[in-house]
């Protein structure tokens, strides 16, 4: 979520929500990429195309909300969907945020899928009855932003 504000122009100033895509559209600007860019980068550009319009645009871009951290959980569970990673969280964390196990799980064949940086595909195996008993905690791991929680 990002506050754009152009001083003396309510009818610009707005807030924003990046999208999937990474962008965001605003009035006379029309879509900008906004992903990867700074928030001075961003209000650059957002200057530079206003100036079509605007004599001398002032414009301010701050960052009110961060949503880009999340993960995602998919299957056999009661509320699949994403989840914001707005803390450190383990895969039993998530587990828990997503409602619990539909009746036919397999929760002894629950795995995370994990995309390194170099594109390589990772899956990282978890034993929910297992973890659950104490018997192999190791398998509880802390999750990183685009995990995926797959519950056969």
């Amino acid at each position: 979520m990002l506050a754009i504000s152009v001083w003396k122009e309510p009818e610009i100033t707005r807030t924003v929500t990046v999208r999937r895509d990474g962008k965001i559209s605003l009035p006379l600007v029309g879509e900008l990429v906004a992903s990867g860019l700074t928030t001075q980068q961003l209000q650059q550009t957002v200057t530079e195309k206003l100036q079509s319009f605007l004599a001398s645009p002032e414009v301010t871009v701050i960052v009110q909300e961060a949503r880009s951290k999340s993960v995602t959980v998919i299957g056999q569970v009661l509320k699949p969907g994403s989840y914001d990673l707005s803390k450190s969280m383990k895969v039993l964390d998530v587990l828990a945020l997503s409602g619990g196990f539909r009746d036919f799980a397999k929760v002894t064949k629950i795995f995370v899928v994990r995309t390194a940086p170099d594109g390589s595909v990772q899956q990282l195996k978890f034993n929910y009855k297992k973890v659950i008993k104490g018997r192999d905690l190791t398998e509880n791991i802390e999750l990183q932003p685009n995990d995926t929680i797959v519950v056969p």
